[in-house]
């Protein structure tokens, strides 16, 4: 099975457990997840398509298996106009190898300007990576961006 048509099946039943649980509470008075239900909802789900128990859930990172997932988020003081910046991030445990990484920016703004800040992934070692945010913009920008990585434990 494909990493990513594990994690889409993942994604799923987690949408699906996380409804469930939701829909217990009211509107009034919601339904708060403690996390052993959280981790118990999720070993199920992995049970059930063969990849078995989440074997550490701590500091913004999972284990499954021989698979780790970690994450975070990168603030930002400020970026000039016109510029960039990289900014390094070490994850909380080192990966086998290097991991594949995802970044996105977050914005509660709506400053259109927000629209003219870019951030990729520059490298990927297996203890972190560097983001380098571009400001395209005519004004200085606070960025923000959360990250994922993906890999072997």
């Amino acid at each position: 099975m494909r990493l990513y048509t594990v994690l889409d099946a993942i994604i799923n039943r987690i949408k699906i457990a996380t409804q469930n649980e939701l829909t217990r509470g009211t509107e009034s008075t919601p339904r708060v997840i403690a996390p052993s239900t959280f981790k118990g909802a999720i070993d199920s789900i992995l049970n059930s398509i063969g990849l078995g128990n989440i074997s550490s859930l701590n500091n913004n990172q999972f284990v499954v298996g021989a698979m780790r997932m970690a994450w975070g988020r990168v603030s930002l003081s400020t970026i000039a106009a016109n510029s960039y910046v990289d900014v390094s991030v070490t994850f909380p445990t080192s990966f086998a190898e290097a991991p594949h990484v995802m970044v996105c920016q977050v914005s509660t703004s709506v400053a259109s300007a927000y629209a003219a800040i870019e951030v990729v992934v520059e490298s990927v070692t297996a203890s972190g990576a560097t983001f380098r945010f571009f400001n395209n913009s005519g004004t200085s920008r606070i960025p923000i961006a959360n990250w994922t990585a993906m890999g072997a434990a």
